[in-house]
């Protein structure tokens, strides 16, 4: 998957969602997107989710993965530890606060 042009359709899958372009069959004018990263896709045209940080890490990550920059499984590490300090360890100290209390 080229991931310039994920960005890129996604940047204006963004843009036609926000300015609420209701004639735009989103389907057929991303269907690269929708092809590729259906799950992206979905989360872009919902426009439920401030996506466009994590994606533009993601996407950011496939390039140097994809041009010999990291080994795959390191930024795979780097990403889980990541995703862990923003989302999981949060959760774990509440749970300990909780109990503790």
């Amino acid at each position: 998957m080229d991931p310039d042009k994920v960005l890129s359709q996604v940047t204006s899958m963004s843009d036609d969602v926000k300015n609420s372009v209701e004639d735009i069959n989103f389907e057929e004018k991303y269907a690269f997107l929708l092809e590729n990263a259906p799950t992206i896709f979905n989360i872009v045209k919902s426009n439920d989710h401030d996506y466009m940080p994590m994606l533009l890490y993601m996407i950011n990550a496939a390039k140097q993965i994809t041009a010999g920059e990291i080994e795959k499984e390191e930024k795979e590490k780097e990403i889980g530890e990541m995703l862990a300090d923003k989302y999981l360890y949060p959760v774990l100290d509440t749970i300990n606060e909780q109990t503790n209390v």
